[in-house]
């Protein structure tokens, strides 16, 4: 469901909020003079907004990537918009939307033909992964120059595992002795 602000220089649409990853998100839609400007020129801006940050710690930071879309309501299809290789975008005080100026012209969004805008009806999506960080890591370094061999540990019916499985395997040969793998899933 889209609100409209009247008073606003352009008309400007917030959509509920949503949960996602734990935090709170809305999309907001600007539709520049639609009224006034019919015959297509301009832009609809889609953008994402992380919501209720004053209850986040301060110094928060969320990595998410997103897509907006739009329903073509006639063929049951979305047009979806993401940054280009699904790039993860930071949102901080700073910067709490992500999105895109024009991510339809109003030509396009207001050609019946293709399905956006009917009887006088919209829905706009999006999908947010977010990425959130453990503060954990390993680090693997050699102490000294590495052996020029390689070795190859087959994990047979990979796609099967159940959620707990720990593998071992047979021990490899370093030049500073002897070490062995160990694969698990949470």
């Amino acid at each position: 469901m889209l609100k409209i602000f009247p008073g606003d220089t352009e008309p400007k649409y917030d959509s509920d909020v949503f949960e996602c990853g734990g935090y709170k998100w809305y999309e907001i839609v600007f539709l520049p003079q639609w009224r006034k400007d019919c015959n297509g020129k301009g832009s609809i801006s889609l953008y994402l907004v992380i919501s209720e940050t004053d209850s986040l710690p301060l110094g928060w930071e969320v990595n998410a990537v997103f897509r907006l879309f739009v329903l073509d309501q006639i063929r049951g299809e979305y047009l979806t918009l993401q940054d280009a290789n699904g790039e993860v975008r930071l949102f901080h005080a700073m910067k709490t939307e992500w999105g895109f100026a024009r991510f339809l012209t109003l030509r396009t969004f207001g050609d019946a033909l293709n399905g956006y805008l009917v009887d006088d009806s919209c829905v706009f999506g999006a999908e947010v992964f977010v990425i959130k960080c453990t503060g954990e890591g390993e680090c693997l370094s050699s102490l000294s120059s590495p052996i020029t061999s390689s070795s190859t540990w087959e994990i047979e019916k990979f796609s099967t595992l159940s959620e707990e499985y720990l593998r071992k395997s047979s021990e490899l040969e370093t030049a500073n002795g002897t070490c062995r793998f160990r694969f698990c899933t949470p």
